[in-house]
């Protein structure tokens, strides 16, 4: 059974497959657009297993119901830039 990202949860993690090493990754910046297409940037974000990047949910952050856009961006050696565009959903209350 999939797990549901339900709105208003705080303090859970959002894990992103980058698909390669990240390891020496820095100044990671999640870009986000909200399901109104609101944007914003959830920073706070570290390299978690080597592929990965993790970001703890806080308050605000998960706010509205329906699909979430994720831009990850960040430093690895000498390149900066965005990553692959990947999305989460989340769900309302009893859904």
């Amino acid at each position: 059974m999939e797990e549901k990202l339900y709105k208003n949860t705080e303090g859970l993690p959002v894990i992103i497959d980058m698909g390669e090493d990240v390891s020496t990754a820095t100044n990671i910046v999640l870009h986000v657009t909200k399901p109104d297409s609101t944007t914003t940037t959830w920073t706070g974000a570290i390299v978690y297993n080597t592929n990965y990047f993790k970001y703890t949910l806080k308050s605000g952050d998960v706010d509205q119901v329906g699909p979430y856009k994720i831009h990850p961006h960040s430093t690895l050696g000498s390149w900066t830039g965005f990553w692959e565009t990947t999305s989460i959903r989340v769900y309302d209350e009893y859904e």
